[in-house]
């Protein structure tokens, strides 16, 4: 199942609609970034696990440097 549901809080509008969202990496060249072991940790499993559950189906991006690779 290629599904997720993000709790963005009560004051999260239509303005963000179609904005981009950073599941496991970090956004531009800020210092926040989350890594799949944060994530696996959170879950109470391992980081592979979390690696796997992205299918195929789901888009990918590649960056090196803040550029697309």
């Amino acid at each position: 199942m290629d599904n997720i549901t993000v709790d963005l809080g009560p004051n999260a509008g239509e303005d963000l609609l179609g904005e981009e969202a950073i599941l496991i990496g970090a956004q531009g060249s800020g210092s926040e970034r989350i890594l799949a072991e944060e994530v696996a940790k959170r879950l109470e499993t391992i980081n592979y696990e979390v690696t796997c559950g992205l299918t195929p189906r789901v888009p990918r991006s590649y960056h090196r440097d803040g550029k697309a690779v």
